[in-house]
């Protein structure tokens, strides 16, 4: 689980910690902790000069914590090479190297 717009590390593990109680009583499923993005003003400034975050303000707060998840994604389990019960996380990042590949053969 990925906490968005949390004003610091404690908040954020907070929110996961009761999430997490909450999910496992009533969905039976686990939820993993990823880490958070802090609520940074820089998101909304670089939302209206219309540019990405990480080019507008690479060195922001969120910023940083996009790149530091961007940089664990690639070690995630998957669902092709070690588990068979599939979560909704294993799914949604298979989808998304489908969609990456996807997009890297329609760009050339």
């Amino acid at each position: 689980m990925l906490v968005n717009r949390a004003h610091h590390l404690e908040e954020a593990r907070e929110l996961f910690t009761r999430l997490s109680a909450v999910a496992s009583e009533f969905l039976t499923v686990s939820l993993r902790w990823v880490g958070f993005v802090p609520d940074d003003p820089a998101v909304r400034r670089s939302h209206t000069l219309h540019r990405p975050l990480m080019e507008a303000f690479p060195q922001s707060e969120a910023a940083m914590a996009f790149s530091q998840l961007a940089a664990v994604l690639p070690q995630w389990d998957s669902p092709e090479t070690e588990r068979r019960d599939t979560g909704f996380m294993d799914l949604l990042i298979a989808a998304s190297r489908d969609w990456a590949g996807a997009d890297g053969v329609n760009a050339r």
